[in-house]
């Protein structure tokens, strides 16, 4: 198993760059998924937005042989979650378009909730967790919010809005039908 994950993590992450990992270093609380569908794929993302209930089972991996590989990734775990094959999963490319957000727009930068995201590109998502996608304008540059179901904006964030100084459409998925 250590070797398969080694290769795994190996052949997976070889086009994040040296810059790339730097940003993704700040931050070793961060969890990477191994995610493996019903179909015998696998993808490996830090931004797992998968519902639970899509889960079939999981398993983090803590056992001292792992600990070196965590390390160099400079991660707190690495979670194998193995999903059950009636959930289907969005990539980001999925979700500007169930969501009709603009092409013009696609590579505006990416916000799940007040977060932004190093690796947008990775995110796997179900549709369930998304309670609207937001185009938003600030004076500076457009990004595109994804709020999931449950989520409290900061109250400063929650300020912004109410005042009109973040300005933009909204297109929630029921609106796009």
């Amino acid at each position: 198993m250590l070797i398969t994950l080694s290769f795994i993590l190996s052949t997976t992450l070889i086009g994040f760059g040296k810059s790339d990992w730097q940003t993704q270093k700040q931050s070793s609380s961060k969890i990477l998924y191994i995610l493996n569908f019903a179909d015998g794929s696998t993808k490996i993302t830090f931004n797992n937005y998968v519902e639970r209930k899509a889960w079939k089972s999981y398993h983090l991996l803590r056992e001292s042989q792992y600990f070196p590989t965590i390390e160099k990734l400079n991660v707190a775990a690495v979670m194998v979650v193995n999903l059950k094959s009636n959930y289907k999963v969005f990539t980001l490319n999925d979700v500007l378009s169930e969501y009709n957000v603009p092409e013009k727009h696609s590579s505006a930068q990416i916000k799940i909730d007040d977060d932004i995201l190093a690796f947008p590109e990775s995110i796997l998502i179900s549709l369930s967790q998304i309670k609207s996608v937001k185009l938003i304008r600030t004076e500076k540059e457009y990004y595109i919010n994804i709020i999931t179901i449950g989520y409290k904006f900061k109250k400063e964030t929650e300020e912004a809005y109410k005042k009109g100084e973040t300005t933009g459409y909204i297109k929630n998925r029921k609106q796009a039908l």
